[in-house]
């Protein structure tokens, strides 16, 4: 296996990693979670959870290394409008 194919299984792993402690945290706080079956191609939501004060919420998780891409929020916020979320969740691990 070549370093950049190791390198990018690791970056896989360790993002669908991260998704899953976030999700798991919002279900610990008692919300209802449903989850992407893939963190990839999913058009920018990784998963829904349902607030029963606000309603369906949308769920993004990124890890960066260094600061948050602006350009990963405006797509975020076209992918709740574009699927009438009642809002987002965007989880920033790293």
């Amino acid at each position: 296996m070549s370093t950049k194919t190791w390198t990018h299984t690791a970056s896989v792993a360790s993002r669908a990693m991260s998704c899953s402690v976030a999700m798991t945290a919002l279900e610990d706080a008692g919300l209802l979670v449903l989850r992407n079956r893939s963190y990839s191609g999913d058009g920018g939501v990784d998963g829904v959870v349902w607030n029963p004060r606000i309603g369906w919420l949308a769920v993004q998780v990124k890890r960066y290394s260094t600061h948050i891409c602006r350009g990963h929020l405006l797509d975020f916020g076209d992918a709740i409008q574009r699927k009438n979320f009642n809002g987002g969740l965007f989880v920033h691990t790293g």
